[in-house]
């Protein structure tokens, strides 16, 4: 959008910023969208409308998204790695060695379990175990120690 030479003066820095943020306004971030294969065929997530993702019990190559709106996706034939090399780097966060929750879902860490906010729909809480060695590199993309 613009840049700036050294020595950078304060008028200088202000004008770019000004100019990035007309920028942003008139080109508004598009949500990240993540195309994924469902039993309902291929499908087109909005990754802001994820809240987490496990793995079910008795079909392990298959995942269970969740989603705000209460919807459950079956991803077909994919793993957690894959899954996570397809989600924005900032936004999404592997608790253990099944499951992924989205960082803006987190309402609170205590000890070995992540509480994730009420389900807008029904209220529901929702809470995940934090995987011992998936804890540190959880609790530093958070920005916090327990």
């Amino acid at each position: 959008v613009d840049f700036t030479r050294k020595p950078i003066t304060k008028e200088r820095l202000e004008k770019a910023i000004a100019k990035a943020r007309e920028h942003l306004q008139r080109h508004p971030a598009q949500p990240h969208m993540l195309t994924v294969h469902t039993d309902r065929g291929r499908t087109l997530v909005r990754t802001t409308d994820i809240r987490w993702t496990t793995t079910p019990e008795h079909e392990k190559r298959d995942k269970l998204m969740h989603l705000t709106d209460g919807t459950v996706l079956r991803l077909k034939n994919i793993t957690m790695d894959q899954l996570l090399e397809l989600l924005p780097d900032h936004g999404f966060a592997r608790i253990n060695r099944s499951e992924i929750v989205a960082m803006d879902a987190v309402h609170l860490v205590a000890d070995d379990t992540v509480q994730l906010k009420p389900e807008p729909r029904t209220g529901q809480v929702v809470q995940r175990h934090l995987g011992t060695a998936y804890k540190e590199a959880f609790l530093a993309r958070m920005g916090r120690a327990l």
